[in-house]
């Protein structure tokens, strides 16, 4: 077999995987129709393309990186055109958008849903792993798509160690989809706590993404996600004149 073949079968198998991982909601008969089209056509014309390529100079791809995009964990997205770049990718992820409401189809458009599909990343954590925020993207929402966590909140000025209250999520119950929209400097010492009780997969979507996407999107925005910002300063708000009543009532109790 001559290195051209060898590139063109590599570059094949890539195409292949990606194919594999399409989204099986998204999988079905030929008549059902969705916005950004019908899987088995997308990987029909995905294979093709790739045929087409065949004795091209082929792409350099990424063998390591820290946090995993798109595009690196599936690197035959880089070499396909940009219409079956957007729609492999909603294939892919278009699922787990759909599941934040303000990111929706509803409000969304096919084009703005697979731009933010690009800049998810996928995160790994071993058993008894904790997460507060990715030391360079910050934070965001999470999605399992294998494992689970647990979130433990907290109040006020109380330390991180001291829970008030717990959640569990697991897979395809995303995590934080209001807290994001709120201003680190806002949430201060309130942001929860997540603990991965089990190896776990999630897809995470940074908030610089998300505040880029609701900035854009005005209807996203005066429709749904403002709505949720509001949600979640009230609560904060009510926690923290909850915490203030019991502290001046211990004050109170005092000789």
């Amino acid at each position: 077999m001559t290195e051209k073949q060898q590139t063109y079968r590599k570059k094949l198998d890539e195409a292949n995987q990606t194919i594999r991982c399409f989204n099986s909601a998204a999988v079905g008969p030929l008549e059902e129709q969705t916005d950004f089209g019908d899987a088995a056509a997308v990987a029909t014309r995905i294979r093709r393309f790739v045929s087409a390529q065949y004795g091209r100079t082929g792409l350099t791809l990424p063998t390591e990186w820290p946090s995993p995009t798109l595009e690196q964990v599936f690197p035959i997205l880089e070499g396909l055109s940009l219409e079956l770049r957007q729609l492999s990718s909603l294939h892919l992820l278009g699922k787990y958008i759909e599941m934040v409401p303000y990111l929706s189809s509803k409000y969304l458009t096919t084009k703005e849903q697979a731009n933010l599909a690009f800049k998810c990343t996928y995160l790994e954590f071993s058993r008894g792993e904790t997460f507060m925020k990715h030391p360079r993207l910050g934070r965001g929402i999470m999605i399992p798509m294998k494992g689970s966590c647990i979130s433990l909140d907290t109040v006020g000025n109380r330390d991180i160690n001291e829970p008030i209250g717990f959640k569990t999520y697991s897979i395809d119950k995303p995590v934080a989809t209001n807290d994001i929209l709120v201003e680190d400097s806002f949430l201060q010492k309130s942001q929860p706590l997540y603990h991965f009780i089990s190896y776990s997969l999630v897809l995470f979507i940074p908030q610089s993404a998300i505040f880029e996407v609701v900035t854009a999107n005005k209807i996203a925005w005066k429709n749904c996600a403002r709505w949720k910002y509001l949600q979640t300063c009230m609560l904060k708000w009510s926690r923290d004149m909850k915490d203030e009543v019991q502290m001046k009532n211990c004050f109170s109790r005092e000789p």
